[in-house]
């Protein structure tokens, strides 16, 4: 094999590596799955490697937060706890509309910073007559004191729609089926 050729090997393979994306399913997430970041070499300006903390962050076009219809989380809070030791798991409480009849939600996190926690929550094929899928985003925030263990908070959630044909839009938008 050339030097050349052994270069973009090794740049393919570095590529692939640097890559982390976590997705778990709503069945049975582990905890690591859940867990999305590493500790990679970085080089200096001399060329040396030194450790460096690398956190996931959601770059998927799901992820923009702009691209959602912001939620009102005090009507949440009513119905279930906005703060837990699971971001994952606080999502699907507030979020996860399944039925038997339902395809069972997909759920990406993703950790852009170390106290913070990005949730996509997907369901398709709802029961609806007009709403055929929603996707939500959650960000969380970790709130750690030395009175209480690590706990998750969320602080914003936004929705995504897509329409049954002849309800409205048939691409991801904040814009209501009708």
């Amino acid at each position: 094999m050339s030097i050349a050729g052994m270069a973009i090997l090794l740049t393919a393979c570095t590529s692939i590596s640097n890559r982390l994306e976590t997705t778990t399913t709503a069945a049975n997430p582990s905890p690591e799955e859940t867990i999305s970041s590493s500790t990679e070499p970085s080089p200096d300006s001399l060329g040396n490697s030194t450790p460096r903390q690398n956190f996931s962050s959601a770059q998927t076009p799901a992820a923009n937060r702009e691209d959602y219809r912001s939620m009102d989380l005090s009507q949440l809070a009513g119905k279930t706890s906005l703060t837990g030791s699971d971001p994952n798991a606080i999502a699907l409480s507030a979020f996860d509309n399944s039925d038997a009849d339902t395809n069972s939600p997909t759920v990406d996190v993703s950790y852009p910073q170390p106290t913070q926690a990005i949730v996509i929550l997907t369901q398709t094929g709802l029961k609806d007559d007009s709403v055929q899928d929603i996707r939500y985003r959650v960000d969380f925030q970790k709130n750690s004191s030395a009175q209480i263990n690590e706990q998750w908070q969320m602080i914003w959630a936004g929705s995504q729609f897509k329409c049954y044909p002849g309800r409205g839009h048939q691409e991801w938008s904040t814009e209501l089926c009708f």
